[in-house]
């Protein structure tokens, strides 16, 4: 695994996974305030060139920023994010396509396309066409190629899971949570970011990130990946109770009525939820379950006004 470190914070916004293409530019956009410049071109133009230029010149003018890299090229770039102006530009094209909800009223949207010369291009039409399929064939061997790792993966942590116990890691997490986690008020808030990811020049992470951002971190060694997953996710329903808590409302929305899932990422996201649901449960007042519209009170009683 290959450790990076620099001035400013790196993550990865998207990343192959067994499941395939992972991305997360559109929670990036949802943020409270964040307005996004898209970049759209094709290969070549200049996008990540710019966008380099661009946080070079705001690290040099004290900006706080983010640097988000492809995980198809970690050299390059696929944004940049300003924190102290809550701006993002990043690269909107494949396989990351984002387009505007409202161009010009909400997201800028930058056209790279002028920067094309066609005039020079057009006599290597099938030399250019050719490297283009052969760029998707290669991309599409490596997916399989991640999808079977993945399998493999997965059958070692099921084997592993039958001898774990659950109920200790719950445990563990909560004495965890009550040493290291702060009491903090105001509103929740969650950002998503990738720390690592498999690229080409094997797998990234961005060790620096985390010792820029934290005081404190834990380092959980799981080799089989047997409750690592699950610990983190126990990790964050922990944390994002704590924060939400603070409301005098939360509507939790019911996900586990259906058919369980058959991604592992999905399963586990459901676990989450029901998780978050309980922790929460457990700090308010009153509980309330609706369905069709009939409330049938869990817990406590209904405040008059309601």
């Amino acid at each position: 695994m290959k450790t990076i470190q620099s001035r400013s914070p790196d993550f990865f916004l998207g990343a192959t996974t067994p499941a395939g293409f992972k991305g997360y530019f559109e929670p990036l956009r949802r943020e409270p305030g964040m307005q996004m410049l898209l970049i759209k071109s094709g290969p070549g133009c200049g996008k990540s060139t710019l966008m380099k230029h661009l946080a070079q010149a705001a690290e040099q003018q004290g900006q706080r920023i983010e640097k988000i890299h492809c995980a198809s090229d970690p050299d390059s770039l696929d944004g940049v994010i300003f924190l102290d102006q809550k701006r993002a530009i990043i690269d909107a094209t494949a396989p990351h396509v984002v387009e505007p909800d409202a161009p010009g009223a909400d997201e800028l949207v930058v056209s790279l396309y002028h920067t094309i010369d066609a005039g020079k291009l057009a006599p290597h039409r099938d030399e250019v066409k050719a490297l283009f399929a052969r760029n998707a064939a290669l991309r599409g061997r490596a997916a399989r190629y991640i999808a079977s790792a993945g399998s493999l993966m997965l059958d070692s942590r099921r084997a592993e899971a039958c001898s774990a116990n659950f109920e200790k890691v719950r445990r563990y997490v909560k004495r965890l949570c009550t040493r290291l986690l702060p009491r903090t008020e105001g509103t929740a808030s969650e950002e998503l970011r990738l720390l690592s990811a498999i690229t080409p020049k094997g797998m990234v992470f961005y060790r620096g990130t985390v010792e820029a951002l934290a005081d404190r971190y834990v380092v959980f060694r799981d080799d089989y990946g047997a409750v690592s997953r699950l610990l983190l996710e126990l990790i964050r329903a922990e944390a994002l109770a704590r924060e939400l808590a603070e409301y005098d409302i939360v509507i939790a929305t019911e996900v586990g009525g259906g058919v369980v899932p058959m991604d592992a990422g999905e399963r586990a996201g459901r676990e989450a939820a029901g998780r978050l649901a309980c922790l929460l449960a457990a700090r308010a007042d009153c509980v309330v379950q609706m369905f069709c519209g009939i409330p049938t009170v869990l817990k406590g009683e209904l405040p008059k006004k309601c």
